[in-house]
């Protein structure tokens, strides 16, 4: 089931009706039971025995860390648990990794292995509430909280419908006391819960599904197109992806605000950002600190880290011998990331090692570019300097998201050439061509709104104005006309035509 599917929307005021009738101590347990029911109908009962037998595994896991005697044994049982629950993910979803590991096994060794084949898709979700799980394991052995004793609420945190589709990752100690003691009905959350559901539907329908014309076109028949064409559906591929992502997380904390559970945010104005550093603390925020939480900072705090960074503070002196084992912490944090995004060589090359690196660079060179911006005098506080850096992140997180819509890293690898051996091709935009790909004037007028739209709500954003805290203070008529009008425009302008999948959130497949 599709969190924009009719059907969802249809079930999700009965299932508010419901949750909000039954008493405050039990609501927890009717939210299982949907979650239960979202999963079946979304993977079959088969994926839902799969997500239950693994919280079943973690459950008993945590309870065995945190009885068991001695730092050994203790390490060695949240070990055994961490592979079985990593290993789940990866039989599920992963074995594009296997054969990339088959292949860089061949080049070396000129030996061949065989892999048995296998197509198995996992329950909805499996790469967010795995990490939740992970996250959950290794709290219970660090101690900050004492293992779930109800095996149902950790199943709840984990499988907690709306975040099911594409995150955010949560935490079992933020989300429990939630689910244990939820709030009383308030009208006015139930009305910014809807209200928050409508933008989504807004990003994702609107605008994403629509850019996506244009971008599935040229990606379909690259062969098709070369210059200006690739830099028009590049942008706009980065425009739907935004739009598709950021539309889901509205859509899916909409949802939980209206059940009155707070999920945490997942998007803060990412192209605000004036680095790529800055650019991934606002974009997939949960992923981001999950991953820094659990593989970066635990790494820079071992032993051997320590010692490495005293030697290298001896050889290297105290700013890059301090930066150095940093590098090496974020080099494992975005190694990590490109794998959990899948195990192909694209995903590891384009949501890994291309990030990475320009960041790990960037660190780098920091003092070597500050020393050149004060030699040159360049202002650094002004808007056309600021204006430049929002550009150059953007286009950065261009090169990385080519490979990851082209599919391969060899596509990718051609989407470039093309782009650059074509020539320049300017009269696109005056001899109609860009209308020959889907979409008519009439729709990149819709694009070129929305875009303005995105732009106003973002710079209210930054400047710390939600625009649902000021519809809040107007009369309860005026903010239901505003919604209905909303719902109208959805309705009107949203993609529904031959070619339209309710399922299609691109980070649904991660």
């Amino acid at each position: 089931m599709s969190i924009t599917s009719l059907t969802f929307f249809v079930l999700l005021p009965i299932a508010l009706i419901v949750y909000y009738i039954l008493p405050a101590r039990i609501r927890w347990c009717f939210l299982a039971l949907l979650s239960a029911a979202f999963v079946y109908l979304s993977s079959g009962i088969s994926m839902l025995l799969v997500l239950c037998a693994e919280v079943f595994v973690v459950w008993c896991g945590s309870y065995l860390i945190q009885r068991v005697k001695g730092a050994a044994l203790r390490r060695l049982c949240l070990v055994a648990f961490l592979v079985a629950t990593l290993g789940t993910l990866f039989f599920f979803r992963d074995m594009e990794f296997f054969n990339l590991l088959k292949k860089l096994y061949h080049a070396i060794s000129g030996n061949d292995v065989t892999l048995i084949a296998y197509a198995v898709w996992g329950p909805i979700g499996i790469s967010y509430f795995t990490l939740s799980l992970v996250g959950y394991l290794i709290d219970v052995y660090w101690e900050k909280y004492p293992y779930a004793r109800n095996y149902f609420r950790l199943f709840l945190v984990a499988s907690y419908f709306p975040q099911l589709t594409s995150g955010p990752i949560v935490n079992y100690d933020s989300m429990e006391p939630q689910f244990r003691s939820p709030p009383p009905f308030d009208p006015k959350r139930v009305l910014h819960g809807a209200e928050r559901i409508l933008w989504g539907c807004f990003q994702k329908m609107v605008l994403a599904d629509r850019a996506g014309i244009f971008v599935g076109a040229l990606f379909d028949a690259p062969e098709n197109y070369a210059g200006l064409f690739w830099v028009v559906a590049i942008l706009l591929y980065a425009f739907q992806l935004y739009n598709d992502f950021a539309g889901c997380m509205n859509i899916v904390l909409g949802v939980s605000e209206c059940f009155g559970i707070t999920l945490p945010e997942n998007f803060n104005v990412p192209f605000a950002s004036l680095s790529l550093s800055e650019f991934w603390r606002r974009w997939h925020i949960t992923m981001g600190l999950w991953f820094k939480t659990y593989v970066m900072y635990p790494l820079l705090k071992s032993g051997f880290m320590q010692r490495f960074t005293k030697k290298s503070k001896k050889h290297l002196g105290k700013v890059y011998g301090k930066k150095l084992p940093v590098c090496l912490g974020m080099s494992a944090l975005w190694i990590s990331i490109g794998l959990w995004h899948g195990g192909s060589a694209t995903f590891i090359l384009a949501s890994g090692l291309i990030p990475g690196f320009f960041i790990i660079s960037g660190e780098l060179l920091s003092p070597l570019l500050k020393r050149l911006t004060n030699l040159l005098h360049i202002r650094v506080d002004c808007f056309s300097y600021r204006l430049f850096c929002r550009i150059r992140t953007l286009l950065a997180m261009c090169c990385s998201w080519i490979f990851v819509r082209a599919g391969s890293v060899s596509g990718g690898i051609d989407v470039f050439s093309r782009m650059f051996s074509g020539g320049i091709n300017p009269w696109i935009f005056t001899d109609g061509s860009l209308l020959n790909m889907g979409l008519d004037i009439y729709d990149f007028f819709i694009l070129a709104v929305g875009f303005l739209v995105l732009v106003c709500v973002g710079i209210l954003h930054e400047q710390g104005k939600q625009l649902r805290n000021a519809l809040s203070r107007q009369n309860i008529v005026f903010q239901y006309l505003v919604l209905l009008t909303g719902i109208f425009v959805v309705l009107i302008f949203g993609i529904y035509g031959p070619g339209y999948n309710e399922a299609g959130f691109i980070y649904k497949q991660f």
